[in-house]
């Protein structure tokens, strides 16, 4: 028996696997230990599969292997555009509202590929506007904001500090999404309780436990348990994981893909008295880094081929910010995310030199390449 929403949508989807793999993938990087972790899978995928139409060469193979994208680019695109609409469907249910909202910011004058701007209106439903970065970088960095709050039902604010944009960005794009749910068997509030968690075998916090004893959809192994609490209409829900030993850390490293299908598909329906806690959590993500390493580094330096969006080289991403926000209480569960992939042009960047420790210098003849001086200051207070 499958698990009450897979029951309903089982399907086998690649483009659906491929994102969930990567999810896992990006999740374990992110694990440092005891700092919360949130993210929205779906968000950061959505952000970079706008960005991928624009890839090509050796950046696009990179992005293809990382973000396990197919590497069919046209078929892609179809594939996650008929995922983008299916998630429509999911707000004729009462109770529930889901929005997956895409825009994008583009350096007015600009030359950029109609090919690329018609692709991310087709498949993605892209709002399309004209930005002047160059003589109104703070306007614009403040209209994306203001998007992306509106689009988060106000949940995400200040996506884009000061700085994230400047006079050599040339295209933002932007992915919003905001989910609210009730439960299917909603917490009676009166049975909320204060119990202790453990956020080690040394320290333990006191806080708000919610209970309920009902039939949901149960898992587990020698190595952890996991229950599936739906939300109204049973068209989405939340699985809690709770690995059996305390090692959170060493657990998530090993979830994977498998993992999370074997749990999906083999659970079963159980009476499952459940103590979880309330709590709130804000995620906010510099990813550029963990992508680099995770193996497309080309995407963000000098040597990036973005030429499907403009035709020729030029463009690399700068920035990828990703911010996200959840509140699980009683009544059910308000959550938002957006992800900002940040495009620039290569120019001469400023760096700072600060010489306030010894250093060398060196007097050469630049005609011939002849060191005519050499020298080391250790204490310029020396005059002799």
């Amino acid at each position: 028996m499958l698990s009450g929403v897979n029951k309903l949508y089982a399907q086998d989807s690649a483009l659906t696997d491929n994102n969930n793999q990567f999810a896992f993938e990006l999740f374990a990087r992110l694990d440092s230990g005891k700092n919360n972790i949130f993210i929205s899978p779906f968000s950061i995928s959505s952000a970079l599969s706008m960005t991928y139409a624009g890839a090509r060469t050796i950046t696009e193979k990179e992005m293809q292997k990382v973000l396990h994208f197919d590497s069919v680019q046209n078929t892609f695109h179809q594939r996650f555009s008929s995922v983008i609409e299916k998630m429509k469907e999911i707000n004729l249910q009462k109770g529930i509202e889901l929005r997956n909202t895409n825009g994008l910011w583009a350096q007015k004058n600009y030359r950029f590929s109609n090919d690329f701007f018609n692709l991310l209106g087709k498949f993605y439903f892209s709002e399309i506007h004209y930005a002047d970065f160059v003589k109104k970088t703070e306007k614009s960095r403040a209209a994306i904001n203001r998007w992306v709050e509106k689009e988060t039902n106000l949940k995400i604010k200040e996506l884009l500090k000061p700085g994230s944009v400047d006079a050599n960005t040339m295209l933002v794009l932007v992915n919003a999404i905001y989910f609210y749910g009730t439960w299917q068997n909603k917490f009676n509030p009166e049975k909320t309780t204060k119990d202790k968690f453990y956020i080690d075998k040394d320290q333990t916090i006191e806080i708000d436990f919610m209970h309920q004893h009902e039939k949901f959809f149960y898992f587990e192994d020698k190595i952890f348990q996991a229950v599936e609490l739906p939300y109204a209409g049973n068209k989405l829900s939340m699985f809690v994981i709770l690995p059996n030993n305390g090692d959170i850390t060493g657990f998530i490293s090993g979830f994977d893909l498998a993992k999370y299908n074997e749990m999906v598909f083999t659970s079963r329906e159980a009476k499952v008295d459940i103590s979880m806690p309330k709590f709130k959590i804000t995620g906010e993500y510099d990813l550029e880094e963990y992508l680099s390493l995770m193996g497309m580094p080309s995407a963000f330096g000098s040597g990036a081929d973005f030429s499907g969006m403009t035709g020729s080289k030029g463009l690399f991403i700068d920035k990828i910010k990703h911010k996200a926000v959840i509140e699980i209480n009683e009544e059910g569960t308000e959550a938002a995310a957006a992800t900002a992939v940040i495009m620039r042009k290569n120019a001469m960047i400023s760096k700072k030199f600060l010489a306030n420790h010894p250093f060398i210098f060196i007097i050469k003849d630049n005609t011939t390449g002849s060191v005519l001086f050499l020298g080391k200051v250790e204490n310029p207070s020396q005059m002799e």
